[in-house]
């Protein structure tokens, strides 16, 4: 339900609604690492909640996504490719629970990967939040060459780590089970 909220509320000249889709964006990514975080401290864990926790991960970054996307010009593959990554995570997620926890590799991939993400989709939000916000600095910043390199750069980091994650994983499912 956040992700619906945040694809049709970002909109970055309305400041309400743009700043009630990063609020909840936000809120959502708080209490996604709080609730996982009480759930195993309290012994709580459950596969119903690991299955619910990842579709509400995969529903709020691929609106982020498809929300950039609506109002950035983005490169159209890049964009598939991490919108289908997100699809790809939750199906290796159902297929093997902890998908990425026995391969050390791939756990650290993952967890790269979701960096570069979140490092890529904050660009975007800062740079609107200027616009939204008036804030000159942010546009003195978020209109810098530089800037705007690494932007795109972030985007093919990800994309490049995920599926590198996602191939190491197939493969050492296909090896263990002989298919």
């Amino acid at each position: 339900m956040a992700g619906l909220v945040v694809i049709l509320l970002y909109d970055p000249t309305d400041t309400i609604a743009f700043s009630i889709a990063v609020s909840i964006a936000l809120l959502g990514e708080i209490s996604d690492h709080i609730d996982g975080f009480l759930a195993r401290k309290l012994g709580v864990a459950s596969e119903v909640g690991y299955v619910l926790d990842g579709l509400g991960d995969r529903a709020l970054y691929s609106a982020l996504i498809l929300s950039l996307f609506l109002r950035h010009d983005l490169n159209k593959l890049a964009v598939w490719l991490l919108v289908f990554g997100q699809i790809l995570i939750y199906g290796l997620r159902l297929m093997h629970g902890e998908w990425h926890a026995k391969v050390k590799t791939v756990r650290g991939l993952h967890v790269l990967h979701w960096t570069f993400m979140r490092l890529w989709i904050l660009t975007y939000v800062v740079q609107d939040a200027g616009s939204a916000w008036s804030l000159s600095s942010a546009h003195l910043v978020t209109s810098n060459f530089l800037f705007l390199a690494a932007q795109k750069s972030l985007a093919w980091i990800a994309v490049v780590l995920l599926y590198y994650a996602v191939h190491l994983k197939v493969s050492e499912f296909v090896r263990q089970t002989g298919e």
